[in-house]
C-alpha cells in the first residue's frame, strides 16, 4: 500500500499533490525508507529496495510539484516583452521562480521570494542560487524592474550571504541606466559578498525591433566598450568576482558589455585637425553631498594663448555644467609666493577675470623642481542654491540630445 497520492507503475513511483519527499534512512544492503508528506500534512514512510547507486525511481507529475510562479516585475529590458507576435503561448510566460534557479540555473530577482522561501533555502542550505542583481542602488533597481519592492529585495541577499548560501550574480547592462558610475558602484558592493558570491556576469541588453511603447533603450557600440573595460580590468586582475584570468580585448569586450557614459563633459578646441586646448570637469569630492560642485581644469597650447581659446572653452564647459544642474565650479591653482621660471600668478588672475574668486590658500603644499609651492582654491557660482537642489543630470544623458554650444 503506497498511500494517498502515490501509485506504482512498473518500476517507477509517480507522486503528485506532494508537499515534501525525503529519504530518511538508507541501509547498506540496498534497503531504504522514504518519507512522504502530502500537502495536507499526512505522512507515510515507504520501504524502498534498490541497489545503492541506483536512482530512486521517482517521477513527479510536474517538475516543480506545483504551479510555476510568474514574474511580478516589469523590467525595462525584459526580452519577453520584445518577442514577436504569433508564437506559441508558453514563450510569453514570464517566470521568476527560485526553484527554477536550483533546477535549471535560472536567474531570479528575489522579488517573488517571501521570507518563508528565504528561510527554507537557508534551512536546507539549497545552493547555488542565481541572482539577477541589475543594480545595487535600491532606487535604480526599483526603476529598472518597475517594482517598488525591488530595492528592499536586496536585503535578502544579505541573509543568504550571512547563511553561506552560494550565489552567482548577473547584471543586464543598459546604456545610460546602470552603466558607468552605477556599474562601478554595483561591482564594488557585490565584491563585499565574495567568496559566497562566486561570480558576476555583466551582459549587454538585447534589443529587438518589437519595442513599441517600451522604455527607450539604446544599443551599445564598439567605442563604448573600452571605457567599460577600464572598470572591468580591476575586477579581473584584483578580485575573484569574475573568474577570468586575463582582461579581454576591446573587440571581445564589446560583445559582452559596452559604454560608460561619463558624468562630466570633456571638451577640445580643434581647428584644421590641430588641438589648441581642452577643458574638463571632475568631482570636487567623492561624496553625494558634493554632487553639485565640480573641479574644473583647462589647458591651452602655449603658442595659442591670448586668442580667446580658454574663454571659449570655459564658456562651453559652464553651459553644459549648468544644463547638468551643477552649481559650484572650483579650480585648484598653483600660486607661488614669488613668481619664477616655472609658474606665475597669471592663472589665478585669469580665473578672477572669468568670475572666480579666492576661497582658500594652502601654503607649501606642493613640491616640484626642488621647490615648495602654495596652491589656492578659486570658486564660481553658475547656478542658484535652491532647497532642495535639482537632481544632477549625467553628461551621458545630455549627449543623447544635440547640445548647441
Amino acid at each position: 500500500m503506497l498511500g494517498k497520492g502515490v501509485r506504482r507503475a512498473g518500476e517507477h513511483l509517480f507522486i503528485f499533490g506532494v508537499g515534501e519527499v525525503r529519504v530518511v534512512h538508507q541501509l547498506a544492503d540496498g534497503h531504504g525508507e522514504l518519507l512522504i508528506r502530502t500537502a495536507d500534512g499526512t505522512e507515510e514512510v515507504l520501504e524502498i529496495e534498490k541497489d545503492y547507486d541506483e536512482d530512486l525511481g521517482i517521477e513527479f507529475e510536474n517538475g516543480l510539484m506545483d504551479d510555476y510562479r510568474s514574474c511580478s516585475n516589469h523590467c525595462m529590458f525584459c526580452f519577453i516583452d520584445q518577442m514577436p507576435p504569433g508564437m506559441r503561448e508558453t514563450l510569453y510566460f514570464k517566470d521568476d521562480d527560485s526553484r527554477l534557479s536550483f533546477l535549471q540555473g535560472n536567474y531570479v530577482t528575489l522579488t517573488n521570494m517571501s521570507q518563508k522561501d528565504i528561510d527554507r533555502v537557508i534551512k536546507y542550505h539549497l545552493s547555488p542560487i542565481n541572482v539577477s542583481f541589475q543594480a545595487m542602488n535600491p532606487k535604480l533597481r526599483c526603476k529598472m524592474l518597475h517594482n517598488r519592492f525591488a530595492g528592499d529585495a536586496l536585503k535578502k541577499v544579505d541573509q543568504l550571504y550571512e547563511a553561506g548560501i552560494t550565489m552567482n550574480g548577473q547584471i543586464v547592462l543598459c546604456k545610460g541606466v546602470n552603466d558607468g558610475e552605477e556599474l562601478e558602484y554595483s561591482l564594488q558592493e557585490m565584491a563585499k559578498y565574495a567568496p559566497v558570491l562566486q561570480s558576476v556576469s555583466v551582459v549587454p541588453v538585447g534589443l529587438t525591433k518589437f519595442r513599441d511603447g517600451l522604455y527607450p533603450l539604446e544599443s551599445f557600440t564598439k567605442e563604448d566598450a573600452k571605457a567599460l573595460l577600464d572598470i572591468y580590468k580591476y575586477y579581473v586582475e584584483q578580485t575573484t568576482i569574475t573568474f577570468e584570468y586575463e582582461t579581454p580585448s576591446v573587440e571581445e569586450f564589446e560583445r559582452r558589455i559596452e559604454n560608460t557614459l561619463k558624468k562630466y563633459p570633456y571638451l577640445v578646441e580643434e581647428e584644421d585637425g590641430k588641438i589648441y586646448g581642452y577643458t574638463y570637469a571632475g568631482p570636487f569630492k567623492e561624496r553625494a553631498a558634493y554632487d553639485w560642485s565640480v573641479e574644473t581644469t583647462i589647458y591651452v597650447d602655449k603658442d595659442a594663448r591670448g586668442k580667446g581659446i580658454g574663454k571659449k572653452l570655459y564658456k562651453a564647459l559652464e553651459k553644459i555644467l549648468g544644463m547638468q544642474n551643477i552649481i559650484n565650479v572650483d579650480a585648484c591653482i598653483t600660486y607661488p609666493e614669488q613668481e619664477d621660471e616655472y609658474v606665475t600668478k597669471n592663472s589665478a588672475q585669469y580665473h578672477t577675470h572669468l568670475g572666480y574668486h579666492m576661497v582658500g590658500r594652502f601654503y607649501k603644499s606642493g613640491y616640484k623642481f626642488g621647490r615648495w609651492y602654495d596652491m589656492v582654491w578659486m570658486e564660481k557660482y553658475i547656478g542658484k542654491h535652491e532647497q532642495p537642489p535639482k537632481e544632477i543630470i549625467p553628461f551621458s544623458k545630455l549627449r543623447e540630445k544635440e547640445i548647441q554650444l
